[in-house]
């Protein structure tokens, strides 16, 4: 499911990608860019904004589901349609 938060970011990287002066923003203070974007995060979370490369790729292991139905919903949907991660590689 894409959520307002998901196209809000999807907005984000694609300003990172085309405006470097944003994508240092970005990097340096992430928390303050993706507020001032409309995005909401945990108060008190630390963000730490990572750049694939052709050598580095990085992946998110998303927090396990505290509950045994949102456990169930994740298996159900082991196809990656309940679960988001972004892996990208360049060839």
């Amino acid at each position: 499911m894409i959520t307002a938060n998901s196209k809000k970011m999807a907005k984000v990287i694609a300003k990172a990608w085309t405006d470097p002066a944003y994508k240092k923003r970005l990097i340096k203070e992430p928390a303050k860019v993706l507020k001032e974007e409309g995005i909401k995060t945990p108060k008190g979370a630390k963000i730490h904004v990572h750049e694939n490369s052709p050598k580095a790729l990085h992946l998110v292991l998303p927090q396990r589901p505290d509950s045994a139905l949102a456990q169930d919903a994740v298996h159900e949907n082991a196809g990656g349609h309940g679960v988001h991660t972004l892996l990208t590689c360049s060839s």
